[in-house]
């Protein structure tokens, strides 16, 4: 089998077993957001806040949050204080991917990407497989802003990389909850 046959086979079997994944949506009590996720990853909430991870390993490597700021006296006051207490750990911990304009949900945010630059370690002292990556999305609210993050190590953040994507562009803000017909007697 010639060499370009084998790897479009390989492509195509990749390509169907990313179509067998099948998405969950959850939709915030409150109709803050809703967002379509993996239906095999775990999920936890609270008020302000959505966690996601993949099942199994790949979720010690991997965790998606959506989080809405500002909450707390310690929290940022602006959107724009968030994102300078992120640039401010550039270069002592970590390196910059990118830095640019981004639409979200119809929204012009801001999308944040960096590399750690410091060496990570497990709470025995081992060294983690890294180095450390994350996507940071600030999109902009009526009351403050959502901070959409990814944040993983090597081959796993490479995996999770195209379903944050795809919570990205699923995701609506400040979404009304379905309100319910009244039962009849």
């Amino acid at each position: 089998m010639r060499r370009s046959s084998l790897a479009l086979l390989t492509f195509c079997a990749a390509a169907s077993a990313w179509a067998a994944i099948g998405y969950a949506r959850f939709a915030h009590p409150k109709g803050d957001y809703a967002v379509e996720y993996p239906s095999d990853w775990k999920k936890s909430y609270g008020i302000q806040a959505l966690r996601l991870a993949p099942p199994g390993k790949a979720g010690e490597q991997v965790k998606l949050t959506l989080e809405r700021y500002p909450f707390g006296k310690e929290s940022p006051a602006t959107m724009a204080d968030f994102a300078r207490s992120l640039l401010e750990q550039v270069p002592s911990l970590k390196k910059l991917d990118s830095d640019v304009a981004a639409d979200v949900a119809g929204r012009k945010a801001r999308r944040l990407a960096f590399t750690e630059t410091a060496t990570l370690r497990t709470k025995q002292g081992d060294r983690l497989a890294g180095p450390m990556r994350e996507v940071v999305l600030l999109v902009p609210v009526a009351k403050g802003w959502y901070v959409v993050k990814l944040a993983g190590l090597g081959r796993e953040y490479d995996k999770a990389l195209p379903e944050f994507e795809h919570l990205v562009k699923t995701a609506q803000f400040e979404v009304k909850p379905a309100k319910t017909a009244p039962k009849k007697p």
